[in-house]
């Protein structure tokens, strides 16, 4: 389980599951069973799963978080520039450049 606010994380091993509690994180699977977030403002990319099918269970229990399977050619994350305006309790981002 995670439980912190505004990290950047890559798991590069198999995780059987990984939990959430928290907001603002951007994560990176390569090989997930079961994804968990309660949290708010998360974004969880993973890449594959042994189970059946392909994609690993998923539980959305929070608001605003992106939960999605990273393709091939998916965009680093770390070349968006990312606005947290002062008004909002939860993660926002606004795509300007990407080089």
């Amino acid at each position: 389980m995670l439980s912190g606010n505004d990290n950047k994380i890559t798991f590069k091993g198999s995780i059987g599951k990984y939990s959430n509690n928290r907001k603002n994180n951007d994560i990176t699977i390569v090989s997930v069973k079961q994804i968990i977030v309660p949290g708010s403002g998360n974004f969880v990319s993973w890449e594959k799963s042994d189970n059946a099918g392909g994609k690993p269970v998923i539980q959305d229990k929070g608001g605003y978080n992106n939960i999605e399977r990273r393709s091939d050619n998916a965009m680093d994350q770390s070349k968006i520039i990312k606005f947290y305006p002062k008004s909002s309790r939860f993660y926002k981002s606004l795509v300007i450049l990407y080089y």
